[in-house]
């Protein structure tokens, strides 16, 4: 813990809008990586969250399937509880990822057009990859989208109710997690 308060210390000394990004993103990798240290030395992440089963790490977030079923509007809120958002699908290795992980046939994403023209992450990350299934997305009032085990895409109406994907993202690339659990920041 003293490593991370001269972290903290070095961080405070920088410009200030440098700074204040790299205190954010401190605080959100201590908040992603509270754990305890493995029998190996490596550090792990909290993976028990209630109401939730740990599906794994994968790009630097972590991931989480909910254990009951919940309309789009519910999902959200739950998620955004736990810190994290709907999962935001950004290449084809982590739609692969998370589709394999799945716990039923298919989850809720964080991509809608519910309440807009257009289809846009809830994590306010741009699209960069979609994965429709063969006549998908087919509108007809439908506005949110579900990931199916196969990996590709349905619209489907917010008012359905199936299991959600969290993602936690992890610390920003110029942060780093060593396997004693302290922080390095490379400027």
């Amino acid at each position: 813990m003293m490593k991370q308060h001269r972290l903290l210390n070095q961080m405070l000394q920088l410009p200030t809008r440098r700074a204040l990004k790299l205190i954010g993103v401190f605080l959100t990798c201590l908040f992603a990586f509270q754990g305890t240290t493995a029998a190996s030395g490596a550090y792990a992440p909290e993976t028990e969250i209630p109401g939730f089963v740990y599906l794994g790490e994968h790009g630097g977030s972590l991931y989480y399937c909910s254990q009951n079923n919940y309309n789009w509007n519910d999902a959200q809120a739950l998620v955004a509880q736990h810190g994290g958002h709907m999962v935001a699908i950004n290449s084809w290795d982590e739609n692969s990822y998370v589709s394999s992980r799945l716990m039923a046939n298919v989850a809720w994403l964080g991509y809608s057009n519910y309440n807009s023209n257009s289809w846009n992450w809830m994590s306010g990350e741009a699209t960069s990859i979609s994965n429709w299934d063969s006549g998908e997305p087919n509108g007809s009032g439908y506005g949110s989208v579900i990931l199916k085990s196969s990996g590709y895409w349905r619209d489907r109406h917010h008012t359905d109710a199936y299991e959600v994907v969290m993602e936690i993202p992890g610390c920003d690339p110029k942060l780093n997690i060593c396997n004693n659990g302290t922080c390095t920041v490379n400027l």
